[in-house]
């Protein structure tokens, strides 16, 4: 097999791993997750940051961050947000 597809072929082990979980009815898609889901996104937070960057456009994402009381990681999904 990796003669004809190559080195991404999955090895024999991995094979016969997989094919017991497909046959059972495992698919590729991912399966739903524990924990909190983003609530980053909302509208109270996008406004909050949007208004900070227009109030002063050389603000950095920490003081962004600490100003809205988010993480840097939320402000910069909301960022990337607003640029799109």
């Amino acid at each position: 097999m990796t003669l004809v597809y190559g080195e991404y072929v999955l090895s024999h082990p991995m094979v016969t791993c997989w094919a017991p979980e497909f046959h059972r009815g495992k698919s590729l898609q991912d399966e739903p997750r524990s924990g909190h889901p983003c609530e980053a996104l909302c509208k109270e937070n996008c406004c909050a940051t949007e208004n900070t960057v227009l109030q002063n456009r050389r603000v950095n994402v920490q003081l962004i961050a600490d100003g809205v009381g988010m993480s840097t990681g939320c402000v910069k999904m909301i960022l990337c947000k607003l640029c799109c």
